[in-house]
C-alpha cells in the first residue's frame, strides 16, 4: 500500500474513531455536559505536556525565529476577516462568536497537525509544528477567550480593559502559558531531553486526541449542512485558498527552511480547531455551529486535502 494511503488512513482513524465513540456515549446516556471534562483533560493535561516536550527540542534559531510571528499573523488576520464578515451576515450573538472562533482557530495542535507532522517528519516535524504555534496559547487565551466572553450568554457591557482584566483573572489562562515558558526555557538552556520523553509525547498525543474526539462526539447533533451552509462554505474556501497562500508567500518572503515552510503552509490547510468547541462549551456559544464547522471541515480535509498534501510534501 502506498505511503500516503497508509498515513491518511491512520490519521483518519485516530481523528474520526473517538468522535464515533463519543456519539455512542451520548446515545447510551452520557450527558452533553461531560464534554467539558474531556476537553479539560485534552487541553490542560495532554496538550500542555506535548507543548513542553516538543518545544524542548525545537530549532528556534536563525530564520526560524520568525516562524511563530508569521503563524500569529495568519490567525489574527483570519479573526479580523471573520469579525468583519459576521458584522454583515450575522445578528445572533452566540452564532457570531462561534463562527469567529471556528474561523480564527485551526486544528494546528497535536490532534491533527501534530499527527501529520509526526507521521511525515518524525520528532523534528512535531517540534517545529509546536514551535510555530509558540504564540498560539497567548492568542487562544488573550484573544479568543475575550471574544468568547464578549459573545457568550454571560456577557455584560464592559470596557475592553475590564474584559481583558476578567480574562487575566481566569485560572485557565496560566497553566498553558506556563507550559510554553517551561518548554522554551529548557530549549534555550540546552538541557538534554531524556529518551523517555519520546514515547511519553506520543502517549499524550493519542490520549488527547481520543479525549477531545470523544468530547466532539458528545456534542454532535448532526452535520447541519443546511443550517450552517454559509459558514461551512466560507470556512472551506478560506482554508483551501487565502489561508495557505498567505503562509506560502510569507515563507518565501522570509526564506524559511523547507521543513518550516511546509509546516507553515499546512497551518493554512488544516480544518477548524477542536478548541473552538471547548470555548463554545465554556462560554455557552452556538456549539452546534462549532461542531458542524469542525466536523465538515475535518472530513473535507481528510478526504480531499490531506492525500494531496501527503503526496506533495513527502520527505
Amino acid at each position: 500500500m502506498p505511503f500516503w494511503i497508509q498515513q491518511d488512513l491512520r490519521i483518519s482513524v485516530w481523528v474520526l474513531l473517538p468522535i464515533a465513540c463519543g456519539i455512542l456515549l451520548r446515545r447510551s446516556g452520557v450527558p452533553k455536559s461531560a464534554a467539558r471534562g474531556f476537553f479539560g483533560f485534552a487541553f490542560y493535561g495532554c496538550q500542555t505536556s506535548v507543548t513542553v516536550c516538543a518545544l524542548w527540542i525545537a530549532r528556534v534559531h536563525a530564520e526560524a525565529r520568525s516562524l511563530p510571528a508569521l503563524a500569529l499573523a495568519g490567525w489574527l488576520g483570519t479573526a479580523a476577516l471573520a469579525w468583519a464578515v459576521t458584522r454583515k451576515t450575522a445578528t445572533d450573538s452566540k452564532r457570531r462568536g462561534a463562527f469567529i472562533l471556528s474561523m480564527a482557530m485551526s486544528n494546528n495542535g497535536f490532534t491533527l497537525l501534530g499527527f501529520v507532522s509526526l507521521a511525515l517528519f518524525g520528532e523534528a516535524g512535531l517540534a517545529q509544528a509546536t514551535y510555530a504555534q509558540l504564540l498560539y496559547t497567548p492568542f487562544f487565551l488573550l484573544c479568543c477567550f475575550p471574544i468568547a466572553r464578549l459573545f457568550g450568554s454571560a456577557r455584560k457591557p464592559q470596557s475592553l480593559g475590564a474584559l481583558l482584566l476578567d480574562n487575566a483573572k481566569d485560572p485557565r489562562v496560566w497553566l498553558p502559558l506556563l507550559a510554553v515558558f517551561v518548554g522554551l526555557g529548557l530549549n534555550l538552556a540546552q538541557v538534554p531531553r531524556p529518551a523517555l520523553v519520546t514515547p511519553l509525547t506520543r502517549l499524550f498525543i493519542y490520549a488527547g486526541t481520543a479525549s477531545s474526539g470523544a468530547a466532539i462526539g458528545l456534542l454532535f447533533s448532526g452535520f447541519h449542512f443546511r443550517r450552517y451552509a454559509r459558514e461551512n462554505a466560507l470556512s472551506f474556501l478560506h482554508r483551501s485558498t487565502l489561508y495557505p497562500l498567505f503562509y506560502w508567500a510569507a515563507a518565501r518572503l522570509c526564506g524559511l527552511h523547507p521543513l518550516d515552510a511546509t509546516i507553515l503552509v499546512l497551518y493554512g490547510l488544516v480544518p477548524s480547531a477542536l478548541l473552538a468547541n471547548l470555548l463554545a462549551v465554556f462560554f455557552d456559544l452556538d456549539t452546534d455551529l462549532t461542531s458542524s464547522v469542525f466536523l465538515v471541515s475535518t472530513v473535507l480535509f481528510l478526504v480531499l486535502v490531506l492525500p494531496v498534501f501527503l503526496v506533495l510534501a513527502r520527505p
